[in-house]
């Protein structure tokens, strides 16, 4: 029914203001799905009622913006370095400090068998710096920080000319 509808959307403008979506939801689509009590999509009503939470939920909707902003995604990244083969390996954007560093180990063991898990970050950046077999590694807030942290680090354990071997971003 058209009017209904036009009543969703009205009532959606004034959530995407007024109302922060409860954390409670996997989803802005299941929030949405719940806060207007849209049920299994049999009829036509209730396909609308579906339909227009993934329109409000699309990026630019009117919910996704609120959605997001109060349900922030953490990212987590890893650099697996290995000192002797100098293999590397990263991982980002994963969703647990575990997955990150699972991928960034898989990743680097396909280039060597001494791969160990240098740097583990979480919505920063991170990177490792080597001068033969010694290994620094930093984050920072970019990757420039990073970097230049790593370089640091590498340079404290006694590494003469550190230089950079691998870096990532997890945002």
């Amino acid at each position: 029914m058209p009017s209904r509808r036009i009543l969703l959307l009205a009532l959606s403008a004034f959530l995407g203001v007024a109302a922060r979506p409860a954390t409670a939801f996997n989803s802005c689509y299941d929030y949405c799905l719940d806060k207007f009590s849209c049920q299994a999509s049999v009829t036509r009503e209730e396909q609308n009622c579906h339909d227009t939470c993934e329109d409000m939920c699309r990026r630019g909707g009117v919910l996704y913006n609120t959605w997001n902003s109060s349900n922030p995604v953490d990212a987590y990244g890893a650099i697996a370095y290995g000192r002797e083969s100098a293999a590397a390996g990263w991982a980002y954007g994963q969703r647990s400090a575990a997955a990150a560093k699972r991928v960034a180990l898989t990743n680097c063991s396909a280039h060597g068998n001494d791969c160990k898990i240098a740097a583990s970050f979480m919505n920063r950046c991170g990177a490792v710096a080597a001068s033969g077999l010694t290994v620094g590694a930093d984050e920072g807030a970019s990757r420039q920080e990073a970097e230049a942290n790593a370089i640091v680090a590498c340079r404290r354990r006694g590494g003469g000319r550190c230089k950079i071997e691998a870096w990532s971003c997890a945002r």
